[in-house]
């Protein structure tokens, strides 16, 4: 069950951010991690990235030793209450990968979904064999309430990832969701079953493709335990079920028909932008490449295809581009305030010439009439090069009554009072001529009155 983390007690965004800039992508997700508060138990990790997120190499809110500076670290988890030693990857695409398979090139190498259990005291220096058995690797995908990562509302689903970290730089190949769940056993197999992929250049998730796996040996003695094609299996083979004729079409394939001694290495025949074609269909031993098999649990609470521990904002929907720990971003520009200088504008990141909230055009909008002079300065309203010669603000093209203030309105009937021809209605007219209208005139018919 997702409990709360005691390490980020009293920690805030702001004041914790400083420890952050210019660190590695894991130790931003670790902060995002802790501070989020999706954090299993500390009492014992169930994978790594429960490891992880627990603490690993924080020695307090924002501070940090050098461990996350080491991409493999062998630790000791307890999936489902079983001890295992493994290898957690701390770094690719934010950490927190439990090692499933070492697959070496060659003769000897273990197929990812051999049931042998073969841990030793494996350190990724050695290049060893490494391989959990099955029930490890049906523990580490548990989906249901058994799981270290359940919620109590719905199942979580994991990923898998394939990494080649001495090839070419470093390459690896995502898959979502991982083809198999906590019912995986001997004599489990699947065919055709749709997942979408990530690389290190292709991100989120998407494309459809699909995964072939069998623990049945008679079914992968010469390969094809476990494959990943852009179209369904064809298993023409009998002793390479997931694998298809020339390996076509095979983001990841195995084939080891030599020997046909239940062993595999693995190879890349269909390449994807950051994951190389590695080799063709052969009939050696199979695996040209070093290929490493790992699992971590899918976490993204606020379903924007970024996992939370690469997700700066793991909880507004925005992914690894959010704003949440960089102050926030009021107007919804995509610049987050602690850079963006008018954060209640979003068309405008800096005042320019007229300020927040005002586009940087002639006058700043400020021209009332139109003229082309800004308001501040405008002489009068109207077209100014007709002057104003009564000085009322009124340039002399739009002056309704010429020598005359226009604002001065005493009886309010909207003519000016130098050209307003009786106090009152001008309407009712003024018979008795003594300047007070009809309206306002009793004796209208005498001037004295």
């Amino acid at each position: 069950a997702v409990q709360a983390p005691e390490v980020a007690v009293g920690v805030r965004y702001p004041a914790a951010m400083a420890a952050f800039r210019g660190r590695t992508l894991l130790s931003v997700a670790v902060f995002v991690a802790v501070v989020a508060g999706a954090v299993p138990s500390a009492s014992a990790n169930a994978d790594c990235l429960a490891y992880l997120m627990n603490g690993f190499g924080v020695t307090g809110p924002g501070q940090y030793s050098d461990n996350p500076d080491d991409q493999f670290v062998s630790t000791t988890i307890s999936p489902g209450g079983v001890n295992a030693n493994v290898m957690c990857d701390m770094q690719t695409a934010g950490g927190g990968w439990t090692l499933l398979t070492h697959a070496r090139a060659g003769d000897g190498a273990f197929a990812v979904m051999s049931n042998t259990h073969s841990t030793g005291s494996y350190t990724f220096a050695q290049f060893a064999p490494f391989n959990l058995g099955l029930a490890h690797k049906a523990r580490l995908a548990e989906r249901g309430a058994t799981s270290a990562w359940f919620d109590g509302e719905g199942e979580v689903t994991h990923e898998l990832m394939v990494s080649r970290p001495n090839y070419n730089g470093g390459e690896f190949l995502r898959l979502y969701p991982a083809p198999w769940d906590g019912t995986f056993q001997a004599g489990s197999e699947a065919f055709d079953v749709p997942v979408q992929v990530q690389t290190g250049e292709t991100t989120p998730y998407s494309g459809t493709y699909y995964v072939g796996l069998t623990t049945v040996t008679a079914s992968f003695a010469e390969g094809g335990d476990f494959g990943v094609s852009t179209t369904t299996f064809d298993k023409h083979n009998s002793k390479a079920m997931a694998l298809n004729t020339g390996c076509a079409n095979m983001p990841l394939f195995s084939k080891s028909s030599a020997n046909a001694d239940f062993d595999s290495g693995y190879d890349v025949s269909h390449a994807l932008p950051g994951w190389t074609a590695t080799g063709s269909c052969n009939a050696n031993e199979g695996g040209s490449q070093q290929n490493m098999f790992w699992i971590r649990a899918w976490l993204d609470r606020d379903g924007d295809g970024v996992h939370d521990i690469e997700d700066y904002c793991p909880d507004d929907g925005t992914g690894s581009g959010g704003c949440c720990l960089f102050g926030g971003d009021a107007d919804g520009d995509g610049v987050c305030a602690d850079t963006d200088n008018c954060d209640n504008d979003e068309d405008k990141t800096e005042p320019g010439t007229c300020g927040c909230g005002f586009a940087d055009v002639p006058c700043c909008g400020f021209d009332f009439d139109g003229d082309g002079v800004c308001d501040d300065s405008d002489v009068c309203l109207g077209n100014d090069e007709s002057s104003d010669t009564d000085g009322d603000g009124l340039c002399d093209d739009i002056d309704a009554c010429p020598g005359f203030d226009d604002n001065a309105d005493n009886d309010g009937d909207g003519v000016p009072d130098g050209c307003d021809d009786c106090l009152g209605n001008d309407a009712e007219g003024d018979a008795d001529g003594d300047g007070t209208c009809a309206d306002l005139d009793l004796c209208d018919d005498d001037i004295a009155k």
